[in-house]
């Protein structure tokens, strides 16, 4: 019975968001927020779509030839959970045009969402680098410790201004609550 009420608050949910002249709820920012079947309870599924993300680059360091290490710092807009820290550690290979990632985002409330992923470089323009990579949401602590999920980010990296600006899109699934009920 409780399974046929949730399918059928989704099923509603998303029929009054896809109803024409329904609130602006459903625009391209605003995150879609459903309720997941989980074991240790409550999993809530948010859709990232278009969220801004905005670093400082810090200068590369040399690991080997043609092959640097890459620390950018700053914030992301993400969607339901506002304004987050963002750290995202690259190993950069210049001659091949690719990334991985190491990246974190810290809430406000002090919970880190982790994410590891793969990207690939494309010079494009004076001193700058359009960028495309996906990464994969690997858990965390508080209300992420079990976090899955997948994105796909886009940006432009200024290597002369030293920032970098993207936007995130994809799906995070992460506990309505960590132990402490926050």
């Amino acid at each position: 019975m409780r399974h046929f009420a949730a399918v059928t608050l989704i099923c509603s949910c998303t029929l009054i968001g896809c109803a024409q002249g329904g609130s602006s709820a459903t625009s391209p920012q605003a995150a879609l927020l459903t309720q997941a079947e989980g074991v240790a309870g409550q999993r809530l599924s948010l859709r990232l779509k278009d969220n801004p993300c905005a670093t400082v680059l810090a200068p590369t360091v040399p690991i080997s030839p043609g092959v640097v290490r890459q620390l950018d710092v700053g914030t992301c807009k993400l969607s339901r959970l506002g304004t987050v820290d963002f750290v995202s550690d690259k190993v950069l290979q210049l001659a091949l045009g690719t990334q991985t990632i190491q990246a974190t985002f810290t809430t406000a409330d002090g919970d880190v969402l982790r994410a590891v992923g793969r990207g690939e470089n494309t010079p494009s323009g004076p001193g700058k680098v359009a960028f495309v990579a996906m990464i994969d949401f690997v858990g965390g602590t508080g209300r992420f410790a079990a976090a899955t999920g997948r994105a796909r980010s886009v940006g432009v990296a200024d290597l002369i201004a030293r920032t970098s600006t993207s936007v995130l899109s994809g799906t995070v699934v992460y506990d309505e609550l960590d132990r402490n009920n926050r």
